[in-house]
């Protein structure tokens, strides 16, 4: 080197912003890009609608029991233990009882999902029926390059997203199931 020359480096990483969503629940692979920020929101289903009981027709008629939600699938990406947002709970059934008399004890909402990896926020429920699906968890988590934990550029990463649980079944149909959940992720 030439005296009164500064050195430099001749490496210069070009980062090229943007996203990618998975909306659909399944198990996909996500090869992560080159970035400086890498930001995960990952968000679990929502529980179905639970029915309340009912009559089928005045006096002479039966009381019908109402049905629970199904519960949503829980929704993550890479691990177990990273970023999960997990399912809603499933709205609790309507019922009758003959003590003291016919009674009915009302639908009642399903509990939201829990979220780790980041924030404790809440998704999307299920439909009303009497009793509310649960909202699914959702974890936010941004890392920048070289963080511990940080995903590689280049490695491949698994994401599941969970499915919405099953609405409640009711004389004329189904209630509405729970909203699926889903996964953005967006780097710069």
């Amino acid at each position: 080197m030439l005296p009164g020359m500064i050195p430099f480096n001749l490496t210069h990483r070009v980062i090229v912003p943007g996203t990618s969503n998975f909306t659909s629940p399944g198990t996909f692979s996500f090869e992560v890009p080159d970035y400086d920020t890498l930001t995960v929101s990952v968000s679990g289903g929502g529980g179905g609608g639970s029915s309340s009981a009912y009559n089928t027709g005045g006096d002479n008629g039966e009381m019908i029991n109402g049905q629970s939600g199904g519960s949503g699938d829980a929704s993550r990406f890479r691990s177990s233990v990273d970023v999960v947002g997990g399912g809603g709970g499933g709205g609790i059934r309507g019922y009758w009882t003959t003590d003291p008399g016919w009674v009915i004890v009302p639908a009642r909402p399903g509990s939201p999902g829990t979220a780790s990896g980041g924030d404790e926020n809440k998704t999307g429920g299920g439909a009303n029926g009497g009793g509310n699906g649960g909202a699914g968890g959702l974890a936010v988590k941004t890392w920048a390059l070289g963080d511990r934990g940080a995903p590689v550029p280049g490695e491949t990463i698994t994401v599941v997203v969970g499915n919405g649980g099953s609405g409640a079944r009711i004389l004329l149909g189904r209630l509405l199931d729970g909203k699926s959940g889903s996964i953005a992720i967006s780097w710069a």
